[in-house]
């Protein structure tokens, strides 16, 4: 095991059509953890638990998961409070200017506040990696597009502050870690957009914090 590396999973609430079809808000939450990665290794647990009482589940998603579910997930996270924290950026669609109402563009400046800002709180004294691992791009924002410019962003971010790093795009069946990125990102959209208590009262410990993009 490789020491001292900080991983950030993110995922993304909202979509990127910026018709009136669209969601109002877009937001992206990325979790901060370091290996051996317990909460993942709960949730897997977990998994198996709702499989032997005869639920079919192949990984975790907030949104389409039943409500018991939810809360054996969110119980699982909000008592790994101590080894993951949870950053989150909201962007209000309808307040951005127009010249930049782009799927693209409005990803790409998403990612880079939550970046920016798990930079500026997170102490990477220490850190000798950082591994930024999305969930598969979204298809309004196509990887072509957002490729580039995330790359840029983290090559200003990371490479001239010396610290090597990485940036992969996978899909969240593969990883336990993106899926608490996904109910992460869903407790935020609730209680930011709906102004619902739960499911961010089973995990407020592992919020760090929610801001909003402004654009002038």
């Amino acid at each position: 095991m490789k020491e001292n590396v900080l991983y950030l999973y993110i995922d993304e609430s909202g979509n990127l059509d910026f018709s009136e079809k669209g969601t109002e808000w877009f937001i992206v939450t990325g979790v901060v953890m370091r290996r051996p990665f317990d909460a993942a290794t709960a949730l897997l647990a977990y998994k198996y638990d709702c499989i032997e009482d005869g639920l079919d589940i192949e990984r975790f998603h907030a949104s389409e998961d039943v409500d018991a579910v939810r809360t054996g997930v969110y119980t699982r996270i909000g008592e790994h409070g101590g080894e993951c924290k949870a950053y989150s950026a909201k962007v209000h669609k309808p307040l951005l200017p127009q010249e930049v109402r782009d799927p693209a563009w409005a990803y790409s400046i998403a990612f880079e506040w939550l970046v920016h800002e798990v930079f500026k709180q997170e102490d990477l004294d220490d850190i000798a990696e950082v591994i930024v691992v999305t969930d598969s791009l979204p298809k309004d924002a196509k990887r072509k597009q957002v490729e580039k410019p995330l790359k840029s962003f983290m090559r200003r971010q990371f490479q001239e502050a010396g610290i090597p790093y990485a940036l992969l795009h996978h899909s969240s069946e593969s990883d336990p870690n993106l899926q608490i990125a996904d109910y992460m990102c869903w407790a935020v959209h609730r209680h930011e957009v709906k102004g619902l208590d739960w499911p961010m009262s089973k995990v407020q410990d592992v919020m760090e914090s929610v801001s909003e993009v402004i654009v002038a």
